[in-house]
């Protein structure tokens, strides 16, 4: 329960520091809409980043695991069938 608390005080914080930063920005360039696109693109580019150099490597990992557990449940669903066909071959023949 803490943890999830931690992650809503950081929430909050993020916000409320993106405010002040586009408040400032748009003191600054006396242009609202300019201070919230820049802020915006350095989130977007924060993302990227995260994305890139934590994350992707990560999802690769994930996508082959579940490549390989595909292949291991199709292999099993063809043996089955297989022996289903053999002993349906063996029962109708008695």
């Amino acid at each position: 329960m803490s943890f999830v608390a931690f992650i809503l005080a950081l929430l909050l914080g993020l916000s409320l520091l993106s405010g002040a930063v586009v408040v400032s920005l748009s003191a600054l360039m006396h242009s609202w809409v300019a201070a919230f696109a820049v802020v915006g693109i350095v989130y977007l580019a924060v993302a990227c980043a995260i994305y890139i150099f934590g994350v992707r490597r990560t999802m690769l990992r994930w996508q082959h695991r579940m490549g390989i557990i595909y292949e291991v449940s199709a292999t099993v669903d063809h043996i089955y069938r297989e022996v289903r066909v053999f002993l349906r071959k063996i029962v109708g023949g008695l």
